[in-house]
């Protein structure tokens, strides 16, 4: 037994001394391999270093600092342009061909490839300014096709009668031409995308609106469906001409003082009519006096009954109109701040038309300018006065442009076009009846161009 354990004993420290061996076997060598790395490591760095060296001697580097897209030879390209990366490739590619320039014969060879490069980088720009102008003219088509009221279909037609005319005009110009694409679905994407940037026009500018009214109509389309008519007729700034902010339509460069004026000439008329009419004179109506002689009408009954009709239509009148009767006051000031009575006006504008009343200089504007321009003049002392003025020249006096839309909309949605949908409807007359140009090369760079030319020919 005793032998035994001697021999176990031995066991182990044999074991143990092999693993102390074999652990300082591995060390010593990871530490050779490590410095034969590193002797390596410091040979490749030298010889890299020897290299610049060299390169230095025979290359200007300022000419890589300075221009590092010079460094394409030969339809290479390299990946990460570091002024050591171009001297690698240099040396290593190039070296041999341009060390015999040197002077003013390198600065020449080094422009004649950047000029190489860039007419390459041009190739490409043009094919892309081609795409461009093809895209903004299918917009700009588009455009004019929603604006008419033409379905979308005519785009069709449009793109024939072009690559007809380029046939006989300019046939090499034919394919960029073809390149526009005005198929009807196209036509009817460019129409929304339109639609969708006046609308963010729209919602940009509200903002800077000094005061603003709103004209809302209702009326059927062809298939008995709802359409509600909203118009915003802003005033961005007191110093822009009236037009600029109006409708172009039947109502332009009408005020709605110039509409009340209207329709207070025609109720005074009315009060003259009926005390006339009462008093047997039928001057201004000849043909209901010839209807009298003609029938033996009697004066009395003929003047209850027209006195009668004359006095509902003037109650009518006041109950439909009497909103504006409140704002008469105002309308005044607006009208002529330098004849309305200071007593009967708000205590705000007392002090202001006081002394409007008494600037020579504003008088003297005032006879010798158009009264939606007239305002302009007004300097910022003035501050009630010029907000006066922009609520009543930001006013709707009608409802012509909610009138002029709906007619709009019968000619596109008609009993042949019935399918349209609101959506392109929707569309259709915001175009139609846009006060603000759609920004073209806006949509151009959001649009991919989608060229057509391989169709073209089949049309």
């Amino acid at each position: 037994m005793k032998g035994s354990s001697i021999f176990q004993e031995d066991q182990r420290h044999n074991y143990l001394s092999f693993n102390v061996v074999t652990l300082i076997t591995r060390n010593m060598a990871f530490r050779i391999r490590y410095k034969r790395k590193k002797r390596r490591n410091g040979k490749r760095q030298l010889a890299q270093k020897d290299k610049l060296t060299r390169l230095q001697e025979t290359v200007d580097g300022s000419h890589w600092k300075k221009r590092p897209e010079s460094a394409m030879f030969h339809a290479r390209q390299i990946a990460v342009p570091k002024e050591y990366n171009v001297r690698r490739h240099y040396d290593t590619n190039h070296a041999q061909v341009y060390k015999k320039y040197s002077g003013k014969a390198r600065d020449d060879k080094v422009e004649e490839l950047e000029q190489s490069l860039k007419q390459q980088q041009s190739l490409f720009k043009n094919v892309r300014h081609v795409s461009d102008a093809a895209v903004k003219a299918s917009y700009i088509i588009s455009n004019e096709i929603a604006a008419s009221s033409r379905p979308f279909t005519e785009g069709d037609f449009v793109k024939k009668c072009m690559l007809l005319t380029a046939d006989v005009i300019c046939p090499d110009k034919r394919q960029a031409f073809a390149n526009v694409s005005l198929s009807r679905n196209t036509i009817a994407e460019r129409i929304n995308e339109i639609a969708e940037d006046i609308d963010n026009q729209l919602q940009s500018k509200v903002k800077s609106f000094v005061a603003f009214s709103v004209a809302i109509d209702e009326s059927t389309d062809v298939c008995d469906v709802a359409q509600l008519a909203v118009f915003i007729r802003e005033l961005m700034k007191i110093c822009r001409s009236f037009e600029s902010s109006q409708h172009p339509d039947a109502g332009k460069n009408k005020l709605v003082t110039d509409f009340y004026d209207l329709i207070r000439a025609f109720e005074i008329k009315l009060q003259l009519f009926q005390r006339q009419i009462a008093s047997h004179n039928l001057a201004h109506f000849p043909n209901l006096k010839s209807m009298q002689n003609k029938n033996n009408i009697d004066d009395g009954d003929l003047a209850e009954k027209y006195c009668e009709k004359i006095s509902k239509l003037r109650d009518e009148f006041q109950n439909r109109f009497s909103d504006f009767k409140c704002m008469e006051n105002e309308f005044a000031v607006f009208r002529n701040p330098f004849s309305v009575d200071v007593n009967v006006l708000p205590e705000p504008l007392q002090l202001e038309i006081i002394d409007m009343q008494c600037d020579s200089v504003l008088k003297d504007k005032f006879s010798t300018c158009q009264l939606s321009t007239f305002y302009q003049y007004v300097d910022s002392k003035y501050p009630n006065v010029k907000y006066l003025a922009s609520k009543i020249m930001s006013m709707y006096g009608s409802t012509f442009a909610c009138e002029q839309l709906f007619s709009v909309m019968n000619i596109n949605k008609s009993r042949l076009r019935s399918k349209l949908s609101d959506e392109h409807l929707n569309s259709i007359l915001k175009i139609a009846t846009k006060s603000f140009t759609p920004n073209f090369d806006a949509l151009v760079k959001k649009k991919r161009s989608q060229v057509s030319g391989s169709s073209s020919s089949q049309h």
